[in-house]
């Protein structure tokens, strides 16, 4: 693991009431991580992939949402078809820190995800696939307590105003 996905997931030291967090240097703050608890069933998705979206309007990032909100959508996805069965929930959490954006699906089940190996008539299996592509960094952590956090980097300050984004965003049909 890199030392910038070390900072990401370890402990934060929060600003006396500041909503800030402290990003590893000196005298830099970046926005409190916003995190939400998700219930596993058929909304669960699109709730996730609104509140990483209004969290980043919040934040006033407006680099690669379309990429960061894909993913996010990706990952939880992930976390309500793949995982263990039976009821269960998933955190979503979103930091800001460093010029970039990171993502993480935490859910209870160990199993670590891997990418799949779609043909072209499988609609499904393309999850991590898009999420390896579009991101600049993605991971899984083991959770001491059991179960495992998937996240996704995205750095802004690297593709600032040089590259578009890649994804588009979907649409409901």
């Amino acid at each position: 693991m890199s030392s910038h996905a070390e900072r990401f997931s370890g402990p934060y030291s929060t600003s006396p009431g500041a909503g800030r967090v402290a990003c590893g240097r000196p005298g830099e703050h970046s926005p409190a991580p916003a995190a939400q608890l998700f219930t596993r069933d058929t909304c669960a998705v699109r709730r996730a992939r609104r509140f990483v979206a209004h969290t980043l309007d919040d934040w006033g990032v407006t680099e690669r949402t379309a990429d960061v909100v894909l993913c996010a959508a990706e990952l939880a996805a992930n976390a309500c078809e793949h995982t263990r069965p039976g009821p269960g929930q998933f955190l979503v959490r979103v930091l800001l820190c460093e010029g970039a954006v990171r993502v993480e699906v935490h859910d209870r089940d160990p199993r670590r995800p891997e990418p799949g190996k779609p043909d072209a008539g499988t609609p499904s299996g393309r999850g991590l696939i898009i999420v390896m592509d579009l991101a600049d960094g993605y991971g899984v952590d083991d959770k001491p307590a059991g179960g495992k956090a998937v996240w996704a980097r995205f750095d802004m300050t690297a593709r600032q105003n040089t590259q578009p984004s890649r994804a588009t965003p979907r649409r409901r049909r």
